[in-house]
């Protein structure tokens, strides 16, 4: 009896063995398929097609010798870790222009000259969870429990807002518009803005720090994030928040557009002499 018993645990053992054998080897081969292991392999790849180890060895040989690593940016001043370039690793290199993503070049090699991308990372600019190493945890496509959504291109230069106020002088016509039109329709008669306007609708002053928590998305009928709750609510107030008192103003796409730009623009944050702009020279 006792040896019968002996002999299963024995059993039992061999079991437990190999099947934390198996946990081991399922997990290393898992963890060599991840999304970013897979794309810094194309980037060495294609740098080592495109290399002469003749005219370049000591370049040729950094290359062969790259490792899969996790690479991530750090700025405090943002409050940032970023970890997109893990990925996104052709963001400054000419060679990548065609590309596929994620390795493309920015489509702006001039404005990343102007925030090289390890002062300034990535996220500041295009928001999303820059601590992510997946596409789709760094919020490339919007998901409901996930407040660090990108932000949609035709809103971006929001964004730029944060740190510059000249913003037709940097080309940010959208953001300019919309703050044109905040003035023309007189949107401080009910609303406040840095302690200047009404008291009927919401104080605007910061805007762009509030949480996408603190919105009601019950009747938003496209995505349900901060920046749609804004557009859809300028296309129909009444829908989104029963009972208010802004009325339909009919509002064009470009101009709903331009109008969500600037709400999302201001922010309470300010950046130290090192991230403010130079301010802009116009010629007369």
């Amino acid at each position: 009896m006792e040896q019968a018993i002996l002999r299963r645990i024995h059993h039992l053992c061999i079991l437990a063995a190999l099947g934390a054998v198996g946990l081991l080897v399922t997990a290393t081969i898992l963890d060599g398929k991840k999304e970013w292991k897979q794309y810094q392999k194309s980037y060495r790849e294609t740098l080592l097609k495109e290399t002469d180890p003749q005219a370049n060895p000591e370049f040729y040989g950094h290359v062969k010798g790259m490792k899969p690593e996790i690479r991530q940016i750090m700025v405090p001043e943002f409050d940032a870790v970023d970890r997109c370039v893990s990925c996104h690793m052709g963001i400054d290199d000419s060679l990548f222009v065609k590309a596929q993503q994620p390795l493309r070049t920015h489509p702006n090699l001039v404005l990343l000259k102007q925030h090289p991308v390890e002062n300034y990372g990535c996220t500041i600019c295009h928001k999303g969870q820059g601590l992510a190493t997946t596409q789709k945890g760094a919020g490339h496509k919007t998901l409901d429990y996930l407040p660090d959504s990108m932000f949609a291109p035709a809103l971006l230069e929001a964004r730029c807002g944060f740190c510059h106020k000249d913003f037709r002088n940097i080309g940010t016509l959208k953001l300019a518009d919309g703050q044109q039109l905040f003035q023309d329709m007189h949107c401080l008669g009910c609303h406040k803005l840095g302690g200047v306007g009404g008291t009927l609708g919401t104080d605007l002053s910061f805007f762009a720090d509030k949480g996408p928590e603190m919105f009601d998305y019950t009747y938003v009928e496209g995505e349900k994030t901060k920046q749609n709750w804004v557009i859809e609510h300028f296309r129909n107030p009444y829908q989104i928040t029963p009972g208010t008192s802004m009325r339909i103003y009919g509002f064009s796409n470009y101009d709903t557009e331009a109008l969500t730009t600037y709400l999302l623009s201001l922010t309470k944050r300010t950046f130290s002499a090192q991230y403010q702009p130079a301010p802009s020279v116009v010629s007369r």
